[in-house]
């Protein structure tokens, strides 16, 4: 008991203490003379609790929790560590094989630790997870500034990468990032290795192209993709394919064509802009700069007003993933004013809890290009529902210029009753929206610096 008394005495002191002194450490001191130190700016909230007799801190850090049994700290005390913890980079030369920099540690910084990536590949991954990452993935700290060393290193060409050092202070907390941004030079290309591109027939859900090779390309690379996908799917993919840059995702999952070639692409959507990306290769089999081609698919719809008519239809037991369930079908039919349309099945009650809310979402486009997002023809389609459930169907379209138009609504109660049915109490559709929100995870690679 004294022990828990004299923890809450010196973190209340402490947070006087804190005020009076600018104090931005608190260091845990165990009885084998170690210290754990946190930033305190990044300490979200401290919760205790007592465990089989252990009292124990939980030290919430962002979406971390890092727990501590406080029977074996023998103090606590705060410090303060002023300005910035890091570790600057100035890049005076780089090659594929080497880069050549500068590395000054600010006053307050003791050590860092030191990686190269793409760019690209942690351009979407903040400092604080890109700092985790790194110092879970690199073993050496360096202590000491350097003045003109070299980083032997495997690069590609023409690609931009970002040096990274993450800083840590006396105590050896982890602190600041810092990103230093480079390209290497392109490779010598033999000629001019081009691809002409002709669109040679566009319909609402496919389209064929035609492609023709100057005599410098050897080979080339073809991938097509709604505009924005393409830069999407190697932001989100690179890291774990450990691809440098897009040329070599565009070789890695497009098409490969040698001479003259006409491809047709089906499954497709109206009124939708798309992005042709061709990777050529020169005659000695070096990669070229990819071109890009963007195209509209054919409109369809109209610049009135874009409207949705919804039909009940039976109800009915269907296959769902090997068991029999209970389903109402319904039918969404567009007009001819209409580009594209959504639609929704929910729980009467949820919906007129919230209808502002359910139909804004339903009138949205994707913050990215999104498979399954919108529909486009007339469409009977099934939705796994309990019986005597009250219901609402809404569906909404947009016409050519992309002005919705009035959500159509129609609320339904399913049957009373329905045979060998055991109550899920969801509502299930066929369709499925398909995005990945997942944050990309960099492979993280130790290099060492050299003429030490």
């Amino acid at each position: 008991m004294r022990r828990l008394v004299l923890v809450f005495t010196i973190l209340l002191s402490g947070i006087s203490l804190l005020a009076q002194n600018n104090y931005n450490r608190l260091l845990l001191h165990n009885n084998d003379s170690e210290t754990k130190g946190f930033v305190i700016d990044k300490i979200d909230s401290l919760t205790f609790s007592t465990s089989e007799g252990n009292f124990i801190a939980n030290f919430n850090i962002g979406e971390e929790v890092e727990t501590y049994n406080f029977n074996n700290i023998d103090s606590i005390s705060f410090a303060s560590v002023p300005g910035a913890v890091a570790a600057n980079v100035n890049i005076i030369n780089s090659t594929i094989n080497s880069i050549v920099v500068d590395i000054t540690r600010t006053t307050s910084c003791a050590g860092f630790k030191l990686t190269c990536m793409p760019t690209n590949s942690i351009s979407s991954i903040s400092d604080e997870t890109l700092a985790d990452y790194i110092d879970e993935n690199i073993s050496t700290v360096y202590y000491e500034d350097f003045d003109d060393v070299t980083i032997d290193i495997s690069l590609s060409y023409n690609t931009t990468y970002s040096i990274v050092t993450v800083g840590f202070d006396e105590y050896g907390i982890l602190c600041d990032l810092r990103r230093s941004q480079f390209t290497t030079p392109s490779e010598d290309i033999v000629g001019n290795p081009n691809v002409a591109i002709e669109v040679i027939e566009n319909n609402l859900y496919d389209f064929t192209i035609k492609f023709t090779p100057n005599s410098d390309v050897s080979k080339y690379d073809v991938m097509v993709g709604a505009a924005g996908s393409i830069e999407s799917q190697y932001g989100m993919f690179s890291s774990y394919y450990g691809w440098a840059n897009l040329s070599e995702m565009i070789t890695d999952w497009g098409l490969e064509f040698t001479g003259t070639e006409t491809h047709q692409w089906t499954d497709k959507t109206p009124n939708t802009e798309y992005e042709v990306f061709v990777q050529p290769w020169d005659v000695d089999g070096t990669v070229a700069p990819y071109t890009v081609y963007k195209f509209k698919t054919v409109s369809n719809g109209g610049d009135g007003v874009a409207k949705v008519e919804i039909e009940l239809g039976s109800y009915e037991l269907m296959d769902w993933g090997f068991e029999l369930l209970p389903s109402q079908f319904l039918t969404f039919t567009p007009n001819d004013q209409t580009s594209a349309y959504r639609f929704g099945v929910y729980l009467a009650e949820n919906y007129n809890a919230d209808v502002a809310g359910y139909q804004e979402d339903l009138c949205s486009d994707p913050f990215m290009p999104t498979e399954g997002w919108f529909q486009y023809e007339t469409l009977t389609t099934d939705f796994q529902i309990d019986p005597n459930t009250s219901c609402v169907a809404i569906a909404a379209a947009k016409n050519i210029n992309d002005e919705w138009g009035p959500v159509t609504e129609l609320f339904f109660t399913t049957p009373n009753e329905m045979p060998e049915f055991l109550p899920s109490g969801n509502i299930t559709g066929r369709f499925e929206v398909k995005v990945d929100k997942s944050e990309p995870k960099p492979i993280i690679i130790e290099y060492k610096i050299a003429n030490r």
